[in-house]
C-alpha cells in the first residue's frame, strides 16, 4: 500500500509541475494523492485527472498559519472535499501579504547596501518556471546570492563572512544576529490557529499539524503533548501528520495524541522534487519506515471516511 498526502509543486516551491507530478503518479503503485502546496489549493484540474488515472485524490493545502500565543509560525496540511471561497480568501490575503513583506525586505536590503531589486528578483523566479506568490524568504537569499558583489559587501557590513543559509538565518530570518538591522517582518498576516480551526469546521476538513517533529523540535516531545498540542485541539486542529522521516520517539508520541484526543493521522513524504530527497524530504509516496502494513491501512481508512462523511 502507498499513498502520499503531502508533497509540493512548482505551484509553490516544488520543482515539478502538476502535469509532471501526473505523468509520474500514474504507474507509481500509489492508492490516494494529495497535492498540498502552500498557500494554494490543488485544483479541480489535478484531482480529477489524478481520479482518471486510477487514484483517489481530493482538493488540498499546505497552510501557513501563526500561533500567536507562542508567538511561532507552522504550517498545517488541510484536506477536503471542496473549499468555500471563504478559505480562498484567506489564502489569498496571505499570498499578498507574503508578497508585501518580500517587496519590504528586498527594499531594506537594497537600503542597507545590498545589490538586489524586487521587480528583479521576480522576473528571476517567473522566468525559472516558480509560482511567484510563493516566494519566501530564503529566495531573496538565494537571489541576492547570485550576484557575487553581495557576497564582498557582506563582511564590509559586519565584518564577517557568511553562506547562503548563514546570511538567511542571520540577516532574514526573526532572532538572527543581524535581524533587528537588516530584517523585515509584516505583523500577522497568517491565520491564527483558531481562525484555521474554525474554518476546517465548517468545510469538513481535516486539519493536520505538519512534520511536527520539526516544527517543534526546540520545545521538545513533553512541551508539545502536554502544554502547545492540548492548545490546537480545543482551537478545532484535528490532525496529526505522521512525516516520513519521524522519529521513533515522535511515532510514539503521536499515537498517545491520536488515542487521548481522538485525532486523524496523515502522512506524506512532503516531496519538493520528483527523485529528489534531503534530511527532511523524501520520495514521493516514500512512508515512514516505523509504519505497520496495518497502521498504514487504518490512517487510509480512517483519512478516506472522514472525508466521504
Amino acid at each position: 500500500m502507498k499513498f502520499d498526502m503531502h508533497f509540493h509543486s512548482t505551484l509553490s516551491d516544488g520543482r515539478n509541475t502538476p502535469n509532471e507530478i501526473l505523468e509520474n503518479i500514474g504507474d507509481s503503485g500509489l492508492s490516494l494523492v494529495a497535492l498540498t502546496d502552500h498557500d494554494t489549493i490543488s485544483g479541480d484540474e489535478f484531482v480529477s485527472e489524478v481520479k482518471q488515472s486510477g487514484i483517489h485524490s481530493n482538493p488540498a493545502v499546505e497552510i501557513s498559519a501563526m500561533d500567536y500565543e507562542l508567538g511561532k509560525s507552522l504550517h498545517l496540511t488541510c484536506y477536503a472535499q471542496q473549499f468555500e471561497q471563504e478559505v480562498y480568501d484567506i489564502l489569498n490575503n496571505t499570498v499578498a501579504k507574503k508578497r508585501e513583506m518580500i517587496l519590504a525586505q528586498v527594499s531594506k536590503l537594497a537600503h542597507n547596501g545590498f545589490i538586489i531589486d524586487g521587480e528583479e528578483l521576480y522576473d528571476y523566479f517567473e522566468k525559472g518556471g516558480r509560482d511567484i506568490n510563493t516566494l519566501n524568504k530564503f529566495n531573496i537569499a538565494e537571489y541576492l546570492f547570485q550576484n557575487l558583489e553581495n557576497e564582498k559587501i557582506i563582511p564590509t557590513l559586519v565584518g564577517e563572512n557568511f553562506s547562503l543559509e548563514g546570511f538567511y538565518l542571520n540577516f532574514l530570518k526573526e532572532g538572527g544576529k543581524y535581524y533587528e538591522k537588516y530584517g523585515e517582518r509584516i505583523d500577522e498576516y497568517e491565520p491564527s490557529i483558531e481562525v484555521c480551526g474554525a474554518m476546517a469546521q465548517v468545510n469538513n476538513a481535516i486539519l493536520a499539524i505538519a512534520h511536527p517533529q520539526f516544527s517543534f523540535s526546540r520545545f521538545g516531545i513533553h512541551t508539545f503533548q502536554d502544554d502547545i498540542l492540548p492548545r490546537y485541539v480545543d482551537a478545532g486542529i484535528n490532525a496529526i501528520e505522521v512525516h516520513s522521516k519521524t522519529p521513533k520517539s515522535w511515532l510514539n508520541a503521536i499515537y498517545e495524541a491520536k488515542k487521548k484526543y481522538n485525532l486523524i493521522l496523515t502522512a506524506g513524504s512532503d516531496n519538493h522534487g520528483l527523485g529528489h530527497s534531503d534530511s527532511k524530504h523524501t520520495l514521493l509516496g516514500e512512508i515512514n519506515p516505523y509504519l505497520s502494513e496495518e497502521q498504514q491501512e487504518e490512517i487510509l481508512r480512517e483519512y478516506m471516511r472522514f472525508l466521504e462523511r
